[in-house]
Parts: C-alpha cells; structure tokens; sequence
C-alpha cells in the first residue's frame, strides 16, 4: 500500500512557482485515476501558496474528491484525518460520497489557523514601538504606538481603490484592540497596511505609564477585506480598442514595440462613481510597476499586461496623470516575446474576514 504523507514529501520538493501550472497538474493526475499522486499535488501546492485562493481553494476541493476515491482504505483514512484537520473547520465525512464547497475550502484557506493554539494564520511579532506626548485640547496625553507585522505571501489586500496594493486598507478601525500592562487594559485602535507580501498592523493607545517596559498582552481584532477573484478579458493590442472596469472606461491610445521594450499608452474616463477617479486601475498599475516586478504575487496582481505565447509580460515602469474625471496612464514593459494581446482585469471578488492577534508577555523594543 503506497501512503500519501511520503508522496507530499517529495511534491513539496518539486512545487512550481505557477500554482496555475501545479493546479493541472494535480487535476490531471485526478483525471487519470491516480488520486494518491493528485492529493500529494494539491496538498503540496495547499502548503506553498495557501493564500493564492484562486488556485488553492480548487486544489482543496480537488483533494477532498480523491480522498473520497479511496475511501474504505484504512491507510488513507489516517491520512484524510491528519491532512483534513489541519486544512478545514468541519471536514465532510470520508464515505466516499462528500464533497468540499469552494466557499468554504476559501474561507478556511484565508482564515483557519494552521497551528493548534494560533490566534490567526498570520503569525505577528511586533517590530516596533513609539512613545509620544501629544498636545489636544490643552491636555497632555501619553500616547503609545505599538507596529506589529506578518508575512501573508499571496494574500492580497484590498486597498480603498479596491486594489491590493501598498495603501492602508482604512484608518482606525473598529478593532476591539486593547493592550494590556501591569494588571490594566488599555483601549485603543488600529490600522492595517499592507504591502510587499506582509500585513502590518499599528495599535496606537493613550495613558500607558512611562515605566511600562513589557507588555502583558495584545489583543485585537481588525477586520480584512482581501482579493479572492478577478475577472479577466483579452483585447486585441489595436488603438481605440476599450473596455470598462469599476466605472472608469479605459481606451488605447497608442502601443509601440522597440529593442528597448514595449510601450503602452491608456486614456482613462470616469464613467460613474470609481472612487478612485480616473486612477482606478492606473494607480494600482503604477504601484504594482513601483515594486518592481519581484515578490510574491505581484506579477498576478497587475490590472493590466501583456500576453505572449509563452505567458505573460508584466510593467515594469508607469506614471499616470488625472484631471476633472479623465487620465492618462503611460506603461512600460520589459523586452521579451512578441505580446499577442493585452490582459485587462475588469473586476473583482472579495472576501471579508476578522484577523486575531492574541500575543502574551511582549517586551517592548
């Protein structure tokens, strides 16, 4: 009887960096009736990029439905327990039959926590402290601000543009967020911020005393909006082909190709209310451009590249300009393979969640 666990161990040496790529890869492994192969695929990609949910909720479904396959091997069940319960809240029962909704293999991907004991699946530490005396009013108030950050890989936060870029996600929010020292609790409030594969979340509170070096706990409870879907569209790389996404209407004006690279330029119009303006998507092009190409996601974030046959080019250099409901955004793309079309985000699908912090006896940096 072939186990699975020894199957992961060596799926886990041999993940790709596409999870789109390793998502078929254990679908046709499935397809082939090879089940044990296909859940050591999944869980492998499950492991490496829990929060790239567009391809690991369909994993974890795809997972539940091998197990199921083998459902009355002993061998197999052990491992549906261990691998289930780590994964899911309420696994479906292994008779053969159940099956996983993608809602809920989403929801516990972004918000289960992995560690038994564990607040949240981020693991915060705090990196910084700051003590001020602050002038309101007349009054002097003693005011602490505590920086606490986790690394989130491919989860992708969602901005007020709606984008998942490095913009705080909202400014002092109803977080229930407290820190307790020497035997009181002191209430205060946080913002979230998010950028280059980590969460950062600032708890500021009033009226610490001055000799607090260590603190007892922190606790809060900060509500995240994250980037679960987009929906994409091909258009044809030719001036004045457009397309409309949240309510700004975007056309090309101009595309050219040299030794150098590829250039693209967009004029954008506000066609409703986009919250952002005309900045829609150019200023989360410009701040997906800004990074740089590198780190985790951020190519899969890009509202707008290039296609080629053999994947995708994505900016590396943007600048945008708005007035009065209309823009201008200017992109550049590397060299590379002769782009066939342009990809466009035209929308997006969010989940809501709320984020734990629970940390105990944290000294102050």
């Amino acid at each position: 009887m072939i186990r699975i666990l020894p199957l992961l161990l060596i799926a886990l040496t041999a993940v790709a960096a596409d999870p789109a790529a390793e998502l078929e890869h254990g679908r046709a492994l499935q397809l082939a009736h090879e089940p044990r192969e296909a859940i050591a695929v999944y869980a492998a990609l499950i492991d490496e990029r829990r929060f790239a949910v567009e391809h690991t909720a369909p994993a974890l479904v795809g997972l539940v439905e091998c197990f199921q396959m083998l459902a009355g091997d002993a061998g197999a069940a052990a491992d549906y327990a261990r691998i289930a319960a780590k994964y899911l809240a309420k696994p479906p029962a292994l008779d053969g039959k159940a099956t996983l909704a993608i809602a809920a293999a989403r929801k516990d991907l972004l918000w289960k926590p992995w560690v038994d004991g564990a607040a949240s699946p981020f693991a915060f530490a705090i990196t910084g402290a700051r003590r001020s005396i602050e002038n309101e009013n007349g009054k002097k108030i003693r005011r602490m601000q505590v920086t606490l950050s986790a690394e989130v890989g491919d989860l992708r936060v969602q901005d007020a543009f709606g984008f998942a870029q490095a913009f705080d996600q909202a400014f002092d929010q109803k977080s229930n967020a407290r820190l307790r020292a020497a035997g009181k609790a002191y209430a205060g409030r946080a913002r979230t911020h998010a950028f280059d594969g980590k969460l950062t979340v600032t708890i500021t509170v009033d009226g610490v005393p001055a000799k607090v070096e260590a603190l007892d706990a922190i606790e809060a409870t900060v509500p995240l909006t994250v980037i679960v879907g987009r929906t994409l569209a091909e258009k044809p790389l030719r001036v004045g082909e457009h397309w409309t996404a949240d309510d700004v209407r975007h056309e090309i004006a101009s595309f050219t190709s040299d030794a150098g690279g590829h250039h693209l330029e967009i004029v954008t119009r506000l066609t409703g209310d986009a919250g952002g303006g005309a900045f829609g998507v150019a200023g989360a092009a410009s701040a997906t451009a800004s990074a740089g190409g590198g780190g985790a996601g951020v190519g899969d974030d890009s509202p707008i590249w290039l296609r080629t046959a053999t994947g995708g080019i994505h900016p590396n250099g943007s600048s945008s300009t708005s007035s009065n409901g209309q823009g201008r955004l200017s992109l550049d793309f590397p060299a590379g393979d002769a782009p066939t079309a342009l990809m466009v985000c035209t929308g997006t699908e969010t989940a809501t969640g709320d984020v734990r912090i629970a940390l105990t006896d944290v000294p102050l940096p």
